[in-house]
């Protein structure tokens, strides 16, 4: 057993076997060897038979953090322990004597030569570089081990690379292994000076922990280095609104309720990096009444999203052909805040109401919705005739106390023309459909908008 701390995904930790003798007659090889593998931890044993590996994934051994690792065999059984929990648990097809000539702890000697009648089969610790066997190389264990433990299961023995300092032989559990050597190893807990050269970006502060550099990023800046800009810190959004960083801009949030009178907005796309595919389309909102929520038309092809007391109604138009398609929810207009989510995927209209799929009349895709969202005009809260466009944000959009609630209640399967509720975010691929004009957001350079 013993205490490892690392934070790289590969390195040998412990071979425990035979000395290389493979010159002498009769030699047989065995070992038990521990490693780090693309950050999973491997165990090799090799006994009476084939050598046998064992794979243990799922574990955070490279975080930078010590943890215990506690391996035991006793006959054919195996149980490997991380932080006192067992991690695998397992029978052997092979069994016998494994034959501990020589502890390596973090490598192994280049050459054989490095094991020689002169050196009396030492114990080693050091930063090694290749296999005890000539198939594999492995490579260098980087990090700390420490408080390592042998036990044949009544006698414990402890190896010390460096002598313990005021420390009585009373408190030790078990008594140390001679014949240490250690090479290219250093005392105690070392970093490396991972502040040099300075990784930090933008006139950041470079500190090193373990291993490891943190940076204090000067404002308007983010990020492991300080390389990503945090517009949220340079730009304000309008009051009421949530700042939310993007990659290459930032976007704000804002909630907005609409009078189911005369409220909507239109929107034509800028898309500078656009995406080779656009299918999806969600909407937050809360309603009693419902109504069209979202309406899009190109050339030859049109959509508009409504909401009705008993569905989500979505209306495809291509040229001659349309289809409207219900699916059908109890919950659409409870007055409840939920979320929509529709895709136009080339498999098939599908409708979900806060992550539960709804089962629909028709679930064809009639629209290249792609050509359609890059091209096309987009309304919220309405859909075209006669009906004016606004800002949403007018206030004399906010519903009006003077218009009877019962005179705009829909039908079961009516959907009215304007949208009477709130609306939350609204995104079509991710892009959100911003409640505020661009006079608002200030030097936003996202490269996809809707304007």
């Amino acid at each position: 057993s013993m205490l490892v701390r690392t934070r790289e995904a590969n390195g040998l930790i412990f071979y425990l076997g035979t000395l290389d003798n493979s010159h002498i007659p009769g030699f047989q090889e065995t070992h038990i060897i521990t490693e780090l593998k693309d950050g999973n931890l491997v165990l090799r044993l090799l006994l009476d038979g084939p050598e046998e590996t064992f794979t243990v994934k799922g574990l955070s051994l490279t975080d930078g953090d010590p943890h215990l690792l506690h391996v035991k065999r006793i006959g054919n059984e195996l149980e490997v322990n991380v932080d006192n929990k067992l991690v695998l648990n397992t029978t052997l097809t092979y069994s016998g004597d494994l034959r501990a000539q020589v502890l390596y702890l973090g490598g192994i000697p280049e050459t054989t030569s490095e094991i020689t009648d002169t050196t009396s089969r030492r114990t080693k610790r050091q930063l090694g570089v290749t296999n005890f066997t000539t198939t594999v190389t492995r490579p260098h264990f980087k990090g700390t081990l420490q408080d390592i433990r042998l036990s044949n299961g009544t006698e414990t023995r402890l190896v010390q690379p460096f002598p313990l300092q005021n420390v009585t032989a009373a408190i030790l559990p078990g008594e140390n292994i001679q014949g240490v050597n250690v090479f290219h190893v250093l005392e105690g807990t070392v970093s490396d000076d991972t502040c040099t050269p300075d990784p930090c970006k933008n006139s950041a502060t470079c500190r090193v922990t373990w291993n490891d550099f943190v940076c204090s990023c000067t404002i308007g800046f983010k990020g492991k280095t300080c390389e990503d800009r945090e517009y949220c810190a340079i730009y304000d959004c309008p009051e009421g609104s949530q700042c939310i960083n993007l990659d290459d801009g930032y976007e704000c949030l804002a909630n907005l309720t609409l009078n189911g009178v005369n409220s909507s907005i239109s929107y034509s796309p800028r898309f500078i990096n656009p995406p080779d595919k656009i299918t999806d389309v969600s909407l937050e909102y809360r309603s009693q009444v419902g109504g069209v929520i979202f309406w899009a038309a190109g050339v030859d092809a049109s959509v508009w999203i409504g909401l009705s007391q008993s569905s989500v109604v979505v209306h495809q138009a291509n040229g001659s052909e349309s289809m409207s398609a219900s699916f059908i929810s109890n919950s659409t207009l409870d007055g409840n805040w939920h979320k929509v989510f529709i895709s136009f995927d080339h498999t098939g209209l599908q409708v979900f109401l806060d992550g539960t799929t709804l089962l629909g009349t028709d679930i064809a895709v009639i629209i290249n919705f792609t050509s359609l969202m890059l091209n096309g005009e987009i309304m919220i809260g309405a859909s075209p005739g006669t009906l004016p466009t606004h800002s949403l944000l007018d206030p004399s959009l906010i519903a009006s106390t003077t218009t009877p609630v019962t005179a705009l209640q829909p039908k079961e399967n009516f959907v009215p023309k304007v949208f009477r509720g709130c609306l939350g975010a609204i995104r079509i691929q991710d892009v959100l459909v911003p409640f505020y004009s661009q006079l608002d957001l200030i030097n936003n350079t996202a490269a996809n908008q809707f304007l």
